[in-house]
């Protein structure tokens, strides 16, 4: 009896893929208007059995060479026609395409109503290749029911032992797939983004013009609403509520741009600066949005953002943040490179790429920028100026003698001490930063007697 329903079974799946490889080949016959060459295609054919997605590639003109494929996490039972892979590790293999080899692999199914990261990723040398997908499903298992995708159906055939699916073709790295077990769910469909939603809770056309907006900042999904929120993966993102689509497409971009393991720390403290202002998550997050809120104004934050969704992903996330934070400021920080490396918390601050001069010498040291405002390092300061300076570093405390008037001044505190009694009060006096102590460009003019005049090319202090 098995042997009977295998049999029709394979019969029925050959008759569906002849059907409809012939409507694909007449959509075919028609000369190229424009005369380009044909893109890079991967045939995909995904069978759906009781337990198991067997998931087949071949390719169309595709370049012979060295390919470096990523394979999913579950993956099993990893065949090439040719054996001409050979493993790199548990996810990746180095893969010699000669010009007729076919991959296949099997994914176990325990999801039985959705398909995220399950494709084959290929890489040539540093670049991943994009080709053009065309996707055949063949469900074997959950017939009554019908699979979206991030394109459209041309077709879905359903037979005695087999529905057949044929989705349009797309050059999408990921292409969720979702199983609509709910009747009443509707879909609705903006080029290539999929939402699926309750039919009691209908899409408002607000909503349709934000997700709309979205199309022009990030990569195509499949989106259900009314979801219990949880990890976006691999282009699906399961969303409560409309006002969590954002969130969860950045979260998902970012991953997929910046693979480094550094972003795992980095992400809170973006999601903090972009969405989550009233919220507080791990402290150091709150701490480091909190810093570049209060310097960044909210145009330039978003700025930020969409340069961070554009790049071309040839740096950690952690460098392209600073990198951007610098290129927007206008001057260079390190800050999350510094606060990835560093156990104590590094404030953010911005070197004065101008040196700092007096009438005798260049000072060795930069002026930094924190919060808008020129500090300039204490202790060279005031050797430029000739003043006696002694510090107490376990008190916090700073000895300044200057002709006729001394002071004390305290790291961390608002107040200062004028000739050993006098109390002043003084806001973000002094600042430790990478270990020096810094202090705010408006005391020193008013309590060293300093001149400072920043010009184009230097800044220039001098006794007044």
């Amino acid at each position: 009896m098995r042997r009977v329903i295998f049999a029709s079974v394979l019969f029925l799946s050959i008759s569906c893929l002849l059907l409809l490889y012939q409507w694909e080949d007449f959509e075919q016959a028609a000369p190229n208007k424009h005369g380009s060459l044909p893109s890079p295609t991967i045939n995909i054919d995904i069978k759906i059995l009781e337990n198991t997605y067997v998931i087949h590639y071949t390719f169309e003109e595709w370049l012979p060479g060295t390919y470096e494929v990523s394979f999913p996490e579950e993956s099993r039972m990893i065949r090439c026609s040719h054996d001409s892979l050979k493993e790199k590790d548990n996810s990746t293999a180095e893969w010699e395409f000669t010009g007729e080899e076919q991959l296949s692999y099997e994914l176990p199914f325990e999801n039985q109503d959705k398909l995220t990261e399950w494709n084959l990723k290929f890489r040539q040398g540093e670049r991943y290749v994009k080709p053009e997908y065309k996707l055949s499903l063949e469900d074997y298992s959950q017939m009554e029911h019908t699979w979206v995708g991030v394109t459209s159906k041309k077709s879905d055939i359903r037979k005695d032992l087999v529905r057949y699916y044929q989705f349009e073709k797309t050059n999408r790295i990921h292409y969720p797939l979702v199983l609509l077990k709910d009747s009443s769910k509707k879909v609705w469909r903006s080029g290539e983004w999929v939402v699926t939603y309750p039919s009691s809770s209908p899409i408002s056309e607000d909503t349709k013009r934000y997700i709309r907006a979205l199309e022009n900042q990030y990569q195509p999904a499949l989106v259900e609403l009314n979801q219990e929120s949880a990890a976006p993966s691999g282009g699906y993102l399961p969303v409560k509520s409309v006002s969590q689509i954002e969130h969860a497409l950045f979260l998902q971009q970012i991953k997929s741009l910046y693979p480094d393991a550094s972003r795992e720390w980095a992400i809170p403290v973006l999601s903090q600066l972009f969405f989550d202002k009233s919220l507080t998550e791990m402290e150091r997050s709150q701490a480091m949005a909190g810093d570049i809120l209060v310097v960044f104004s909210e145009e330039e934050v978003e700025t930020i953002k969409q340069k961070l969704l554009r790049t071309d992903a040839s740096s950690t996330l952690v460098t392209k943040v600073d990198e951007l934070l610098s290129q927007v400021y206008g001057m260079q920080t390190t800050f999350f490179s510094q606060n990835k490396e560093s156990g104590s918390y590094v404030p953010l601050y911005f070197h004065h790429s101008k040196p700092v001069i007096s009438p005798d010498q260049t000072m060795e040291e930069d002026a930094v920028e924190l919060g808008r405002e020129m500090y300039l390092p204490l202790k060279p300061l005031l050797n430029l100026a000739g003043y006696s300076f002694t510090p107490f570093p376990k008190d916090k405390l700073f000895l300044v003698e200057l002709p006729g008037r001394s002071y004390r001044f305290f790291l961390n505190r608002s107040t200062f001490i004028m000739n050993e009694q006098e109390f002043g009060l003084a806001t973000d006096l002094l600042r430790k930063v990478d270990g020096r102590i810094f202090m705010k460009r408006h005391y020193v003019e008013e309590l060293l007697n300093i001149n400072v005049a920043e010009r184009e090319n230097s800044i220039i202090v001098q006794k007044k």
